[in-house]
């Protein structure tokens, strides 16, 4: 009979499973830096609209009131803060102002120029006067200020002054007139088109209501009628000059131009069908990609080899005829084309070598760091099936190796931070590495019984590519 086992005084030291295997230092460095210019970026935008928010909101409550002098004060620290917001982001780079706080922010601060604009003016702001600025932004921004013409009107229509809201209702119909020419796809856009209608809707009922009143009388429809009775105050009715009319002829789109949209309309048109025909090509290099990693696995290397090379040349072309000069087309598809390539590459390279690639690596020139970071999460999930199959032969050695891969990859990402984008792949880090531990462990068992049964193999990989 065996002695008991003894317990000592302080536990032994934990298995040395990575020893001599790093992701190059110079290389994470430079990683590391890459991310901290986005975040230094992103932060100077935030900090910024975090100021630009509150005060583009005050603006709008100044204007609802009659402070005209105080709104437009502010609106002049406003233009101060907008030069901050744009300048805080390189061009052609993240697209920090497209997202959150800062969207909100730079769709407030458009909609209160345009609603003191307004008032001095009775027209809509022309594109001219946010050149900085993109057409998401501008229109965003437009279609948050017909909203505000609505909440406006309903202070008219408590005093009976009908040719105000008539005048609202004149400008946000042609508003909707022009966008229903646009083909808005699933966004902020498109949710936001939906208020322009019940902006319009509620002018209507105004109009509607203060006529049973007799505070407003329409227009006539077709001839005018010399023995209709005026009972509309003849200056607070917008002529059709000035753009009174919104049913008929060119008066209905007077108090904005036309041009404006119509080239807007016709870029929002080109840069949708660039994003078509990147998410169509993108199909082929991230198909090229798991063909790969399909072929690793099967022992196929050459294949594999040959596959991420066309998957490469794919992606390279895209980036220069698409995403090169509008860097918005790299999120989504483009950019999970080249995270399934990142994946595929790095797996290959530690087959081949037992090393795992830097960012900076022949083939990874094409890699943002986020591209490679997830990359690195996902090719810990093929190097844990690599370790289930190692483990079914008995081969220790491999899962071992296997492990210190996957361990590596942990400590880099520890090192470099995850990116916000990828905190749910932390997750999935963790997960590998706990299976990849449980398999050795479970071979250690099979060792020390002196057993040879053959392990389970409901991890390894299927036996289909998407």
């Amino acid at each position: 009979m065996n002695a008991p086992t003894a317990m000592p005084a302080v536990p032994a030291p934990p298995n040395p499973t990575i020893s001599g295997m790093a992701i190059p230092q110079d290389s994470l460095d430079k990683v590391k830096s890459a991310m901290e210019g986005e975040k230094a970026a992103r932060d100077a935008v935030y900090e910024v609209a975090k100021v630009l928010l509150p005060l583009a909101q005050r603006v709008t409550h100044m204007l609802h009131i009659g402070d005209f002098a105080a709104a437009g004060e502010l609106l002049d620290k406003g233009a101060t803060l907008m030069a901050r917001l744009i300048t805080a982001e390189p061009p052609n780079k993240w697209n920090i102002r497209g997202f959150g706080q800062a969207q909100f922010a730079v769709e407030g601060y458009i909609s209160a120029r345009c609603l003191h604009g307004f008032f001095t003016t009775g027209t809509l702001l022309p594109r001219s006067e946010f050149a900085d600025l993109d057409d998401t932004e501008y229109l965003l921004g437009v279609m948050s200020f017909c909203q505000e013409l609505a909440r406006y009107a309903v202070g008219q229509a408590t005093v009976g002054r009908s040719g105000s809201i008539l005048l609202c209702k004149t400008l946000v119909e042609a508003v909707q007139l022009k966008l229903m020419e646009f083909d808005f796809r699933n966004g902020p856009l498109r949710r936001k088109f939906d208020g322009i209608k019940y902006a319009t809707k509620r002018l209507d009922d105004l109009l509607y209501e203060l006529s049973l009143t007799g505070s407003y009388v329409a227009a006539p429809v077709g001839p005018s009628n010399p023995k209709r009775r005026k009972t509309e105050p003849a200056a607070d009715v917008p002529d059709a000059s000035a753009g009174g009319s919104a049913v008929e002829g060119d008066a209905v789109v007077s108090r904005v131009n036309v041009d404006d949209f119509d080239a807007m309309r016709d870029r929002i048109s080109a840069y949708d069908s660039a994003r078509e025909d990147v998410i169509k090509r993108c199909r082929d290099p991230q198909k090229m990609s798991k063909q790969a990693i399909y072929a690793m696995h099967r022992g196929n290397l050459d294949g594999a080899r040959e596959q991420l090379e066309k998957a490469k040349s794919t992606a390279a072309a895209i980036f220069d005829e698409r995403i090169k000069d509008a860097s918005t087309l790299r999120y989504g598809s483009y950019s999970n084309a080249l995270e399934e390539y990142a994946e595929g590459a790095l797996f290959l390279t530690w087959l081949d070598s037992g090393d795992i690639a830097p960012m900076d690596a022949p083939g990874l020139e094409l890699l943002d760091p986020p591209e490679y970071i997830g990359g690195l999460v996902d090719f810990t999930g093929e190097v844990g099936r690599v370790a289930v199959m190692a483990a079914t032969r008995r081969d220790q050695p491999k899962v071992e190796q296997a492990l210190a891969a996957a361990l590596t990859v942990q400590d880099a990402l520890m090192c470099l931070g995850m990116p916000s984008k990828l905190a749910k792949k932390e997750g999935a880090l963790r997960t590998n590495i706990k299976k990849i531990e449980h398999v050795l462990y479970e071979l250690s068992l099979v060792k020390a019984t002196g057993r040879n049964v053959t392990a389970s193999v409901e991890d390894a990989p299927a036996d289909h590519v998407e």
